[in-house]
């Protein structure tokens, strides 16, 4: 028993911060850019939805930064992203610019709706809020690469505690 509480402290001491959002479900704010799920997307002047394959991309999520309860140092200096996803097929496994782009920007100075696209919608346009959750844990099989769970598994029930006192928001 002795091991397995020191397990659980070792993943208690990697439990971490996190952003996590609501989509939809609330009165969509009259400034759009802001955080979207879907939507027409934002750029700068001179800027169009990427194509792919000959087609508009779609936006498929813009995060403005600063709404985020916890900011990653790695976007210390990011003030806007937006994901753009093409209408084909999802990209798994594809380099940037094969089938998804990401457009980051360090400003909102000149940030503007994109011309809207004359595809058809992919996906319903909802707005996000974000709420901070400071207790984030890595599921079962991620859990493995960062500590070893092996007192656990040996332990019939002992896993109970992993699945039922930790919350895990990422997939």
């Amino acid at each position: 028993m002795e091991q397995i509480e020191k397990t659980y402290s070792e993943i208690h001491a990697i439990l971490r911060k996190a952003s996590v959002s609501q989509i939809g479900g609330f009165r969509p704010p009259d400034d759009r850019i802001t955080s979207w799920f879907g939507g027409q997307g934002v750029g700068i002047e001179g800027e169009t939805l990427p194509k792919y394959n000959g087609k508009d991309m779609f936006c498929l999520l813009q995060v403005k930064i600063d709404e985020l309860p916890f900011i990653p140092s790695e976007l210390g200096e990011t003030k806007f992203l937006v994901v753009f996803f093409n209408r084909d097929a999802i990209p798994f496994d594809k380099p940037h610019g094969d089938g998804w782009l990401l457009r980051e920007y360090k400003s909102l100075d000149g940030l503007r709706l994109l011309p809207p696209s004359t595809e058809p919608d992919i996906v319903k346009d909802l707005p996000i809020k974000w709420f901070l959750v400071d207790d984030d844990a890595p599921d079962w099989e991620n859990a493995w690469d960062l500590v070893d769970l092996t007192p656990i598994n040996e332990v019939d029930g002992a896993d109970e505690r992993f699945f039922n006192d930790y919350n895990r928001f990422v997939v």
